[in-house]
């Protein structure tokens, strides 16, 4: 009988101990920093506002742009990179949604063409307008239509890029 409180009572105090042994080591986990490998998704930020961006950086992706695309998110918007600056023409071929096109050089905002509506039903791609800067840029940023008023960017204005190479 003796055996058997002695075996009990060891079973139990093992058990304690594994118990206690493993509440250490969650604590200890849980007050070290935590690592993650989440990539950062590509964006811009003009004024302080972050623009999460779709990149368009080969000629398939630019000239499929946003066509087709039925929303865009608050600030999120597609980025046109161009290996050379250039006075880049864009239209509105099957868009669905209106935009703004914020025209960039470098790291400067150089024109904007606002509130660009989506092509009337049955207008052929000849009839389409073509947008386009005043001068070359290297960027071209697509946003929802109104977008540019509504922050309240202008020309002049700095546009900072992030994780878009």
């Amino acid at each position: 009988m003796k055996k058997i409180f002695l075996i009990i009572a060891v079973i139990i105090l093992c058990g304690l101990f594994f118990l206690l042994l493993t509440r250490t080591k969650n604590s200890n986990l849980s007050n070290m920093p935590q690592v993650t490998n989440i990539p950062e998704k590509p964006s811009v930020v003009i004024n302080n506002i972050k623009i999460i961006v779709r990149l368009a950086k080969t000629p398939e992706e630019q000239s499929r742009g946003l066509s087709g695309t039925a929303s865009l998110s608050k600030n999120e918007g597609m980025l046109f990179i161009f290996p050379v600056k250039n006075r880049q023409t864009f239209w509105m071929k099957d868009m669905l949604i209106p935009l703004d096109m914020i025209w960039i050089s470098d790291d400067k905002i150089v024109d904007i063409s606002k509130n660009i509506p989506i092509p009337k039903p049955g207008m052929s791609d000849i009839q389409l307008p073509i947008y386009s800067p005043k001068e070359e840029v290297n960027y071209v940023l697509e946003v929802n239509a109104g977008y540019s008023d509504i922050n309240n960017i202008k020309i002049g204005d700095r546009v900072e890029f992030n994780y878009i190479y």
